[in-house]
């Protein structure tokens, strides 16, 4: 039996708190939040650029020269 009901998280923000819905798809979530940017992209290409990108951002953060 499928429940319409959804989990909520509630967040705390530097000027407000926040309540998030959290889905039982949150792939769903990001498609409806970014429109038909991902259309027809399956889930794993989606999630191999997320991850690449976020690899890629975490790399020149620790090698970027310190000021």
């Amino acid at each position: 039996m499928r429940s319409d009901r959804c989990q909520e998280l509630f967040t705390q923000l530097s000027d407000r708190v926040a309540l998030i819905p959290l889905r039982d798809d949150p792939i769903a979530g990001l498609r409806d939040a970014v429109g038909d940017a991902f259309e027809g992209k399956p889930v794993a290409e989606i999630k191999r650029e997320a991850r690449d990108a976020t690899r890629e951002d975490a790399v020149a953060a620790f090698t970027e020269p310190q000021a």
